[in-house]
């Protein structure tokens, strides 16, 4: 019954009911490697790797490296939700049918103590990650490498967006100090925009939410090519060590 439920739904997601079985197999056996999903979808281990690849655009399922194999974990089963509200489609109905089926996926779900970490790549990817992202209700600090990188998305205007629906929001940006003189993103005294000491440079954005690392970045493929690649690292303590090293920026940083 579940599997039958969720299928119209992982569709409506862009996702196949391989895939379906994939994650629900997570949820209940988290840690598995290659070969065990190959099992569980029925599938050769080359294929298996199409339908990892799928589950980890959508943030659905996320690696975990270890020295000798490749294993893997299911997202919490909110993340469907997520996706499903940021579907131009009408999914009202779909998400209706996940909210009464969501006590059900939690309880097949077996938690894991380590942190859970979502990789995004690409254009599509990060898309996904700024939307989830921006679907916070705070957003505490930035630092922003360079301002002027779009890197697939404008931060600008994706703040400037998310602080009308959030306008009492206190938010705290640092920028590298080469673009001092650069203005905020949003025209309020609660939005405080300082630069970096030139001896403490930053290679990609940072986003902090609660409980929540986001870090964006340009990797070169070729002289010719790069591509964006965003983590997500969803835990409470790294969350705090990531706000205390930023204070410390903070405090050695200028307007």
């Amino acid at each position: 019954m579940l599997l039958e439920n969720l299928k119209p739904i992982f569709k409506n997601i862009g996702l196949t009911e391989i895939d379906l079985k994939i994650y629900l197999h997570l949820l209940k056996y988290p840690g598995q490697n290659v070969n065990q999903l190959a099992k569980a979808g029925n599938l050769t281990r080359t294929n298996c790797y199409n339908y990892i690849e799928s589950l980890e655009k959508k943030g659905l399922i996320y690696l975990i490296p270890e020295s000798k194999v490749n294993r893997f974990n299911a997202t919490n089963p909110s993340q469907i939700k997520k996706l499903l509200q940021e579907l131009v489609t009408n999914s009202k109905d779909q998400i209706k049918i996940l909210d009464e089926i969501a006590n059900k996926l939690e309880s097949i779900q077996t938690k894991d103590p380590i942190p859970e970490v979502r990789y995004y790549k690409g254009k599509e990817g990060i898309e996904i990650l700024i939307k989830e992202a921006f679907s916070n209700n705070k957003i505490d600090v930035i630092y922003n490498a360079d301002p002027k990188n779009k890197i697939v998305f404008d931060l600008g205007k994706k703040l400037n967006k998310w602080y009308k629906s959030h306008p009492s929001t206190k938010i705290r940006e640092i920028r590298n100090s080469q673009h001092r003189g650069t203005k905020k993103h949003v025209d309020t005294d609660k939005y405080q925009l300082r630069f970096a000491n030139p001896t403490q440079i930053a290679y990609s954005r940072v986003l902090l939410t609660p409980h929540k690392v986001y870090l964006i970045k340009n990797t070169q493929i070729n002289e010719s090519q790069s591509t964006a690649i965003g983590i997500c690292i969803e835990d409470a303590d790294i969350y705090k060590t990531q706000q205390m090293l930023f204070n410390l920026l903070w405090d050695n940083s200028s307007e």
